[in-house]
């Protein structure tokens, strides 16, 4: 039984859980008047100061976004002189009035400006995606707001007395005023303000003629012109009219059938081909492109780009980075026609231009092409994208390569390689040999190009270009950019010309990457800065590959053979490259000084071939070089920074090593190291021969008088198996060691016959012959029956010498002769008699001598193969021409090449070789380049295309033209 004093206790605590409770309400309580207390101060607040909606007259649409230049100074207006035509409500279709009711506001009649259910869905969906998906703006509330407001504010105080003005305005006018004044504000892209002036903007008639489709259409383009324009983004234009016929079905304008057919058809326009422009007709003449540009980034920066209409009735003053007289200039050039190739196929060939500054990133000048019309046309700087052909090399091939050790004096050898079945050829399809990147470079090169990009990685290359702010890379799938056609600019989705631009900047900018841009500030109509640019900017280079690519570049355009030569700027050093695609649908030139980059492209907006423009250089260079010369007007000559770790060095241009004492003097030249990679070694690609003073072939042993020196090249990794590609010689095959002297041979000369003596002095065979010359060695063979063939097996010895001994088994008889081979080509001169010595114990048959004269095959162990068959080459001629018919040698795929001069021992080589561009397999051929009166030797060489390791058969004639 509990005591007194526990009883006491109890309630105490029964006491004390009450006062917890009582404390807890009060809390509750107090923390409700508080709260009620903030939001009621914060409503207070926001409604102070509100906006006397009873003095504002709708129909006042006059509200200005002004565009400053570099300086600060106005050039440009959105929309203070508008395309609009006011319309009263009874003159809009009610299929447009049904449409914007389905799409923007489905409780428009039922509310009084403002629409609780929807703000609790919308908050709803809001808090569920964990973002802002929905809004519940009436439209009551987007009017005052556009009207009155700032619409790019985005707080809860906007929210509030956008809601309390548009509870106002729906007591002040009918839903009808209030739509008809919201239908006549509305912004629907290309210039059209109002219903009325879109509608006859799109489809060429007035807003009370509106189907129901084009209605759609319309309402459905109110929140974002640019996204959803049937001009510009059709299908995106589709996607959203379906939408609005959707939304049109729910409140029970349509029914399903009805939206299924209206759905089911396609957009059909009828643009209007009088296009109007403000009244001063600023907007689509001098900065039509460069506003455009702005536009695009102010949407960004202000973030409304769902909102576009926003930026032309906000009342901003955006300030950019144009250059005024620039821009008026290239605006200028490219109204002028005769500045331009000519157009075909009926469409103008069109063409685009950008300057930006590479210290700042700061875009002073941009056409967005030629003719250009009307606001937020295609913008060909910045919405196209195509291949870049060879201006990418700079900086996805020699830019990354230079970064990894190479410089400019690096040595690679032009000509073909199959690559896994496809062979990249030069634009000419000729190859000039062993050459420096800088020559590469220079001459627009392609195999050296693709060898350079295999050898420091294609990875490496395709981020190197995407760390220069290029975006449109495709890094996988079946189609994408991670391959050796990127070294040729064979992209995937192409380049943007203002990406090309910004990648070569960095290269005139010290290596530093700096986004290119337009607007530098944003403020409102009161003044506050909404937003100021920040550079993006971020080292992509050592300043030392960014001089190299520059100092590259500038032989492109000052040297003599660079495909810039047309695009060089009078007394600057002017850094470019050309670019063409392979099947001549894009031109571009890009380059720059340490002032200013430009880019120029050429082509159609459908891509096809263009037959006027011969190349690059010649019809962009030299509107870049217009452009660029007036940028330069009134500035200093400036020349590109050298770092103090870049230095010269004389080398040798065919191997990239230190000149030897046999590098010819034009093969020479200063070229660009840092001092980390400087070459040590001496080249070794120049050797000594011999040659003949008549011939000019090798020295043989054959002739005549003392043989003249001469220094040739030899390459270290041999270019041979080309031609049976169908790939001509390299240019500097010239240079190499010549083949033998063919008219001094063993057929000339009857005193060099070679005798085998032989001697048996007990066991030992004492053989000697006699010398054919100093260019000659021998191999003596012994066998052990007449008529052995020579192999490696049965060489006794190889010797310049005249005499070997032989020690043999007395009771055997063995056989011998020697072969003389030339130390030239090591090929087999001259053959002995067959000798047979019987032991001293030999007590076998008598074994005569047999004096076998015949040239012995050459010792096997070697892969070459020996062709058989015969040519039976017949020639004959014409005024004008030589036919040469010959027969196949055999059932094997030839190819055939020929070769022509004007003496009997002309050599054959890359000089005389005629129709190289021409894969001869048939047996015939009509040379037409010949001149009458005089007599052509010629010389056909079979090439078993099966098997290359065979020796090549030929034959020769000649025959005199008459």
């Amino acid at each position: 039984m509990p005591s007194r004093t526990d009883k006491k206790l109890q309630k105490t605590k029964k006491k004390y859980k009450v006062n917890w409770l009582r404390t807890a309400i009060f809390a509750a309580l107090v923390l409700m008047v508080i709260a009620g207390g903030i939001i009621l101060g914060f409503t207070v607040h926001a409604l102070k100061d509100l906006p006397d909606i009873e003095g504002v007259d709708f129909n006042n649409y006059s509200v200005t976004t002004k565009i400053m230049d570099k300086d600060g100074n106005y050039v440009e207006k959105l929309n203070s002189a508008e395309n609009r035509i006011p319309v009263t409500f009874d003159e809009i279709s009610p299929n447009a009035i049904a449409g914007l009711v389905a799409i923007e506001d489905q409780r428009f009649y039922d509310h009084n400006g403002v629409d609780v259910i929807r703000i609790g869905g919308a908050m709803l969906a809001n808090l569920k995606a964990g973002r802002t998906v929905q809004g519940g703006s009436t439209i009551d509330q987007q009017l005052v707001g556009l009207v009155l407001l700032d619409r790019s504010e985005k707080s809860y105080t906007r929210k509030i007395r956008e809601a309390a003005l548009a509870l106002k305005l729906d007591k002040m006018y009918s839903k009808d005023e209030i739509i008809t004044f919201y239908l006549n504000r509305a912004y629907f892209g290309r210039g059209a303000y109002g219903i009325e002036a879109a509608a006859n903007e799109f489809f060429s008639k007035s807003a009370k003629d509106l189907t129901i489709e084009e209605s759609a259409l319309l309402v459905g383009m109110i929140q974002n012109p640019s996204k959803w324009s049937p001009v510009s983004y059709p299908e995106n234009a589709l996607s959203r009219r379906n939408l609005v016929l959707s939304q049109m079905e729910d409140i029970g304008y349509l029914t399903k059938e009805q939206r299924k057919q209206f759905q089911a058809t396609e957009i059909t326009l009828n643009l209007n081909k009088n296009h109007t422009t403000n009244a001063e007709g600023q907007l689509v003449t001098t900065n039509q492109s460069f506003v455009d540009t702005v536009i695009e980034e102010a949407l960004t920066a202000l973030g409304i780009e769902d909102n576009d209409s926003e930026l032309y009735t906000g009342g901003y003053v955006i300030y950019t980075t144009l250059d005024p007289n620039l821009q008026s200039y290239m605006y200028s050039y490219y109204d002028n026609d005769a500045n331009f190739p000519r157009s075909e196929y009926g469409d103008l060939l069109q063409s685009s231009a950008v300057v930006i500054e590479p210290s700042s990133g700061a875009i002073r000048g941009l056409i967005g092409g030629r003719h250009v019309s009307g606001e937020r046309q295609l913008n060909r700087v910045t919405q196209i994208t195509r291949q870049t052909g060879s201006s990418i090399k700079p900086v996805a091939v020699y830019a990354p390569a230079f970064e990894a050790g190479y410089s400019p004096g690096s040595v690679m050898d032009d000509y073909p390689v199959n690559y896994n079945g496809h062979v990249f050829n030069n634009f000419t399809r000729a190859c000039k040999g062993l050459m420096t990147y800088r020559e590469a470079i220079k001459g627009s090169v392609n195999t050296v190009a693709v060898k350079v990009m295999e050898q420091i990685g294609v990875d490496t290359c395709y981020k190197f270009v995407e760390n220069l702010g290029v975006t449109t890379l495709v890094p996988s799938g079946a189609a994408n950019d991670k391959n050796l056609s990127l070294a040729l600019g064979g992209l995937t989705k192409g380049m943007s010309p203002l990406e090309l631009a910004g990648a070569y900047s960095a290269c005139a900018n010290d290596g530093v990457y700096i986004k290119p841009y337009t607007i530098t500030k944003i403020e409102n109509m009161n003044g506050v800065v909404l937003y100021e640019h920040k550079q993006e900017m971020h080292v992509a280079m050592k300043e030392s590959t960014a001089y190299m690519v520059n100092s590259s570049l500038v032989s492109v355009c000052g040297e003599s053979g660079g495909t810039g030569s047309r695009a060089k700027l009078s007394g600057r050093p002017t850094a470019g490259k050309t670019g063409t695609t392979t099947d001549r649908k894009d031109y571009w030139f890009a380059g720059y000084t340490p002032q200013y980059a430009c880019v120029v492209w050429m082509g159609y907006d459908q891509p096809k071939q263009i037959n006027s423009i011969k190349s690059a250089g010649g019809s962009c260079g030299p509107v870049f070089k217009a452009i660029m010369e007036y940028a330069h007007q009134g500035l200093a000559v400036k020349d590109f920074n050298k770092p103090s770790d870049v230095v010269s060095v004389t080398i040798d241009t065919k191997s990239g090593l230190l000149p030897s004492e046999l590098t010819p003097a034009e093969y020479q030249r200063s070229e660009l190291f840092t001092t980390s990679t400087v070459p040590k070694e001496t080249s070794k690609v120049w050797v000594s021969r011999n040659v003949c003073a008549e011939s000019g072939g090798l020295y043989t042993e054959y002739c005549p008088g003392e043989p003249v020196s001469k220094v040739f090249l030899q390459r270290e990794v041999p270019w041979q198996n080309n031609i049976a590609q169908g790939v001509s010689a390299p240019a500097d095959s010239a240079l190499e060691v010549p083949e033998p002297c063919t008219i001094h041979n063993s057929s000339h000369s009857s005193s060099k016959t070679l005798t085998l003596h032989a001697t048996l002095n007990g066991n030992n065979v004492e053989l000697s012959w006699n010398s054919l010359g100093d260019n000659v060695f021998y191999e003596l063979h012994r066998g052990t029956s007449s008529g052995f063939n020579a192999s490696s097996a049965n060489l006794l010895t190889q010797t310049d010498g005249y005499a070997y001994t032989d020690s043999i088994d007395g009771s055997q008889v063995y056989y011998y002769y020697v072969v003389a081979y030339s130390k030239a080509t090591n090929a087999p001169i001259s053959a002995s008699n067959e000798l047979s010595i019987a032991g001293s114990s030999y007590s076998g048959p008598a074994t005569p001598v047999n004096g076998n004269t015949s040239t012995p095959s050459k010792p096997s162990g070697g892969n070459q193969q020996t062709s058989t068959g015969s040519l039976n080459l017949s020639l004959s001629s014409s005024a004008g021409s030589v036919t040469l018919q010959w027969s196949a040698p055999g059932a094997d795929n030839y190819q055939y090449f020929i070769f022509r001069g004007e003496t009997a021992n002309f050599t054959a080589n890359n000089s005389s070789q005629i129709a190289k561009d021409t894969v001869i397999t048939s047996t015939s051929y009509t040379d037409t380049s010949v001149s009458s009166g005089h007599t052509y030797y010629y010389k056909v060489l079979a090439s078993d295309r099966n098997d290359t390791s065979k020796n090549p058969i030929s034959a020769s004639g000649s025959v005199q033209v008459n």
